[in-house]
């Protein structure tokens, strides 16, 4: 499956929330030409970003693909049930997803 939002952390609402899973990712990983800060890694509008997900038995034929394009290993979907994101050596976020997936769903529910 693979996701293509203009922002990295609307992407990211939706995978492990879905599907109940818990979610680790390092945002050293995103392939940045260095210039971003966290806050513009996260939710930067630019173009031609794409989240994906991949099984581990697809995980080389992924590699093979994706060889001659800039691309990184942010994380691993994982059975904890919380959202995990790292950015210079610490966590940034770090919340169960339940509170993740109501945040989401209320931010614009008074306009």
């Amino acid at each position: 499956m693979w996701h293509s939002r203009p922002r990295l952390c609307v992407s990211m609402k939706f995978y492990a929330p879905e599907g109940g899973l818990g979610m680790e990712l390092d945002l050293a990983a995103v392939p940045t030409d260095g210039s971003l800060t966290v806050p513009k890694t996260l939710f930067s509008e630019s173009a031609g970003r794409f989240l994906v997900e991949v099984a581990p038995r697809n995980y080389d034929a992924l590699l093979r693909i994706v060889r001659d394009c800039p691309f990184g290993e942010l994380g691993k979907l994982n059975e904890s049930g919380k959202l995990v994101v790292r950015a210079g050596g610490r966590n940034i976020i770090d919340l169960p997803l339940t509170d993740a997936k109501a945040a989401w769903q209320k931010t614009f529910a008074a306009w």
